[in-house]
C-alpha cells in the first residue's frame, strides 16, 4: 500500500463530513484486504462487522462497519471486485465506499 493513500482517504472523508464532494476516485485496484487495511487505518472498526452480504452474479460484496469514532455510525463498504474506489454518503449520512 502506498504512504498517500491513507492521508488522501481520510481528507476524502472529513472533506464529505463538511458536506463537500469531491468527484476523483482515489484508489485503483483495490482487493478485500487491502480494503480492510485501509479501513482500519482510517479508524473504523474494521473487525466489527454488523452486516456482511456477497451477490455472486453482480460481484459485489458489502459490508457494513460500526465507525470508531461515533457507535451510532455505520460504515458501509461495497466491494466490487475489478474497479476504483469512491465514498459517497446517502441520504442518511451513510459512508459507502465502492470499489
Amino acid at each position: 500500500m502506498k504512504e498517500f493513500q491513507m492521508p488522501a482517504l481520510t481528507k476524502y472523508i472529513i472533506d464529505l463530513k463538511n458536506e463537500k464532494h469531491p468527484e476523483t476516485n482515489i484508489f485503483e485496484n483495490c482487493d478485500i484486504n487491502e480494503a480492510k487495511k485501509m479501513l482500519a487505518m482510517i479508524d473504523i472498526q474494521a473487525d466489527i462487522c454488523t452486516k456482511e452480504e456477497h451477490d455472486p452474479e453482480s460481484q459485489i460484496h458489502q459490508f457494513e462497519f460500526l465507525a470508531a469514532d461515533n457507535k451510532e455510525d455505520i460504515i458501509k463498504l461495497s466491494l466490487f471486485y475489478n474497479g476504483n474506489i469512491q465514498i459517497l454518503m446517502n441520504e442518511e449520512c451513510v459512508f459507502q465506499l465502492i470499489f
